[in-house]
């Protein structure tokens, strides 16, 4: 059996309406840090969402051991959300195990192909910028709703 036949999230979280809480994110890293045998990185690990992301559908911050999503991107495109936070904890793990290495070098894709995940940088999603041209009513209340669903998602354990 792959890895990837090993690899199931569907008792933990389904896409659909909304985004899984804080406490999911780190049972589905659970499950991704048991099969890389770096489980231990889980008590580390911060995983938040990060409504000032607007093209960035995720990022790493190694030193802090810190996850940021782009609230507004994965609830448009929640099936991204695995994917994503996969390939940000891949970054992690190699920097825990391998310290600072090229991000997309060859440790990087060895774990990304362990779960036949794709180790690619970039998204080709549509990207709208809640950011521009701020004085819109419309905006304004997209960004507030973002805002408060990010702070209500990070606060809830």
């Amino acid at each position: 059996m792959n890895s990837m036949q090993q690899l199931s999230f569907i008792d933990i979280w389904r896409p659909g309406r909304s985004l899984p809480t804080k406490k999911t994110l780190h049972a589905i890293a659970g499950r991704v840090l048991a099969l890389w045998r770096q489980k231990r990185l889980l008590r580390r690990l911060q995983i938040c969402y990060n409504p000032r992301l607007f093209s960035t559908i995720g990022r790493a911050i190694l030193e802090k051991y810190r996850i940021e999503l782009n609230p507004l991107l994965l609830l448009e495109h929640p099936r991204q959300l695995i994917p994503t936070l996969i390939h940000e904890l891949a970054h992690i793990a190699v920097f825990d195990r391998y310290g600072h290495v090229p991000l997309h070098g060859e440790e990087f894709r060895a774990l990304m192909q362990s779960l036949n995940l794709s180790p690619q940088a970039t998204h080709d999603l549509p990207v709208r910028n809640p950011w521009r041209n701020r004085g819109n009513q419309e905006q304004k209340a997209l960004i507030k709703a973002i805002q408060q669903y990010s702070v209500r998602l990070n606060n809830t354990p």
